[in-house]
């Protein structure tokens, strides 16, 4: 049986603008309103970019969900790992789903999330331990970033 290669991370410094929101669409709209208060950031780690992105509640709770109520270090290590899968969006300008050597533009969502979380299994402990540091610090800033008395508003 041949051995299957993950896809190369290219070239650092290739990230890939977002394309730009078009006007009275309510998908975009939609969009915008779920981004309130959401955060993205690009870092550089050994010399490649990654674009954080902070979760939504509900990513937030389906996550929660999957945790006991006293969870083992080895079940935490996992919530750690699918957190950084949702919110590791681009490695180097490519979506984290494409370095997994079965992806291909027609694969199911749900393999797409299996493929994204696979990815960051194979990623360095300190790499993990750095992107889960930033990640929590995106969060922090996002969650502290809308006073009450704004939100009323």
């Amino acid at each position: 049986m041949a051995q299957m290669e993950h896809k190369t991370f290219g070239k650092s410094g290739s990230v890939q603008e977002p394309i730009a929101r078009q006007e009275n669409n309510p998908e975009n709209e939609l969009r915008s309103l779920i981004e309130v208060g959401c955060i993205t950031d690009r870092i550089s780690l050994g010399g490649k970019i990654f674009e954080l992105k902070t979760l939504g509640s509900n990513v937030r709770m389906s996550l929660a969900q999957t945790l006991n109520e006293k969870p083992t270090k080895e079940e935490l290590y996992d919530f750690n790992l699918r957190t950084l899968s949702c919110a590791v969006q681009t490695v180097n300008g490519k979506r984290l789903e494409y370095f997994h050597p079965d992806y291909n533009e027609g694969t199911a969502q749900k393999d797409v999330e299996l493929m994204r979380f696979e990815i960051v299994t194979y990623f360095q402990s300190p790499v993990i331990g750095e992107l889960l540091r930033l990640y929590n610090e995106m969060t922090e800033k996002s969650d502290g970033q809308y006073e009450i008395d704004e939100v009323k508003k």
